[in-house]
């Protein structure tokens, strides 16, 4: 559950608007230096970071067939594909990928 979390997140990861130049910021007026938004926005990004970090950590077999199969969506046989591997290998490998990806987590206190 954990995981599914963690990478809906990364997926939607709110994107950042550079402030408006100098003219700009004089035109809008103070208001246009508050942040957009609370704590939650940047505690949701510090995690997606995390998860980031997290998937790069891992072997690059476990990270192409997460990546394939959960932030890109693809069925095993679209996975399988893409990574020019065996519909069985991406089965059999999502399951250690993982574990893999729940210990990376878990190093970085995301994960219980």
């Amino acid at each position: 559950m954990i995981l599914a979390i963690a990478i809906h997140r990364h997926q939607h990861e709110g994107t950042w608007i550079p402030p408006p130049s100098a003219r700009c910021m004089t035109e809008a007026g103070a208001g246009a230096l508050e942040p957009p938004s609370g704590p939650d926005d940047a505690d949701r990004a510090v995690e997606s970071r995390a998860v980031a970090d997290a998937l790069r950590s891992l072997l690059p077999e476990h990270r192409g067939v997460l990546l394939e199969t959960y932030y890109h969506g693809r069925s095993v046989a679209e996975a399988a594909a893409v990574l020019g591997i065996t519909a069985g290998t991406v089965k059999f490998g999502a399951f250690p990928a993982l574990g893999a990806l729940k210990l990376a987590l878990q190093e970085r206190g995301l994960a219980p």
